[in-house]
């Protein structure tokens, strides 16, 4: 691109100082047919572009390996998303008459999706409901707000409060800990996060929202939140699609190590 001379420019720099290698392999591909794409995104990598980097993410990465393997460009169209640090099932389009029967399904709530996390803390239920509003604050994060609130207006901008609801279960209690899982009625952004937040029970690695960023000696260098299960119908032939992800490896060690403590409190920090 040519500039010139008095023309401003603005660079973006990554946040952690360096542009992360993302490149995927056969074995993150956990589903594929004509129309689809399913594969199970790691931690630490943005979905789509960011000001910073147009190559450096999942959707680019996923056009890159499909080229390499078929030896023709092959865009795609992402389903849904999830956080750069969410780990888990994520869908892709190969075929764009398949994006009208995805957004579909998302949009009538006929999509189930399962999260596993590790928490702070001890929830008194071994089941329940969360319930409340979703937007942007004053300062432009995004926060919980009380469920009489949905529907009026954002303290910014022109949206309004919208309506955000988890179901959460118990899996295995430890010391200090818990292992979750988490399924979203809604689709807002930092859902469980958030929810898990504003209950005081944080997850673990989630520095955004006040999590412990230490587990005894294990250094959580991202959020235990990983996007486990999906059923949906298929976009196309309409049949029942089920696809599940194995945890990432950090997410794995810490679950040893609460096996392994065997009831005995490992700190948090």
């Amino acid at each position: 691109m040519l500039v010139t001379a008095g023309t401003v420019l603005t660079i973006h720099l990554p946040p952690g100082g360096s542009y992360p290698t993302v490149e995927l392999e056969a074995h993150d591909i956990l589903y594929e047919d004509a129309a689809l794409i399913v594969l199970n995104k790691p931690p630490g990598w943005y979905v789509t572009m960011t000001p910073w980097d147009l190559v450096g993410n999942v959707r680019a990465a996923l056009e890159r390996w499909l080229q390499r393997r078929d030896g023709v460009l092959q865009p795609v169209h992402l389903a849904h998303q999830l956080d750069r640090d969410t780990s888990g099932v994520l869908i892709a389009t190969k075929d764009p008459q398949a994006n009208a029967g995805l957004q579909r399904s998302f949009a009538t709530h006929t999509v189930s999706k399962r999260y596993l996390c590790i928490c702070a803390g001890q929830p008194v239920e071994d089941s329940w409901t969360t319930e409340t509003g979703h937007g942007r604050g004053a300062h432009g994060l995004f926060r919980v707000y009380p469920l009489e609130q949905v529907g009026q207006p954002l303290p910014v901008g022109h949206n309004s409060i919208k309506y955000m609801a988890t179901d959460f279960r118990v899996v295995r209690r430890f010391a200090g800990t818990a292992l979750l899982e988490a399924s979203p009625r809604t689709g807002r952004t930092h859902q469980i996060r958030l929810h898990l937040h504003a209950l005081g029970y944080p997850i673990l690695g989630d520095a955004r929202y006040g999590g412990p960023l230490q587990l005894g000696d294990l250094p959580l260098t991202h959020h235990l939140l990983h996007a486990e299960y999906i059923r949906l119908p298929h976009p196309l032939t309409h049949h029942a699609l089920e696809v599940a992800a194995p945890l990432s490896p950090l997410f794995t060690r810490a679950w040893e190590e609460l096996e392994q403590a065997d009831g005995s409190i490992i700190t948090l920090r």
